[in-house]
């Protein structure tokens, strides 16, 4: 990661990657649910692969970030965002660009 984050930071995308990892996993109705309500379109900026670590299959240096498997993504990177906690935790990562996705209608309370 470019910058040094809190112990708080951390903390919060490690839950995250928990939290998505069972959401996926266990409640697959939800994330089903929360991507009808997903809009726009990624934008390549690599800050989903950035979460707690740099993924080892993402190309940083080509410019948009290119992932080595992109056809065959883990359900992890196929699934991202899934609501809009995913994008409060790539925010922490890279506060300065926006990502390309939001959710329309959708309560941020579940």
């Amino acid at each position: 990661m470019s910058r040094n984050l809190t112990f708080y930071q951390r903390l919060l995308l490690g839950w995250g990657k928990v939290r998505r990892f069972y959401l996926y996993t266990v409640r697959r109705d939800y994330v089903e649910r929360q991507l009808a309500h997903r809009v726009g379109e990624c934008t390549r900026c690599g800050a989903c692969c950035k979460l707690m670590f740099t993924c080892p299959i993402l190309d940083p240096e080509k410019i948009p970030a290119t992932c080595a498997r992109h056809k065959y993504r883990f359900r992890n990177c196929r699934y991202f965002p899934i609501d809009h906690r995913d994008l409060r935790d790539r925010d922490i990562v890279m506060p300065a660009q926006k990502c390309g996705f939001s959710f329309n209608g959708v309560h941020k309370r579940q």
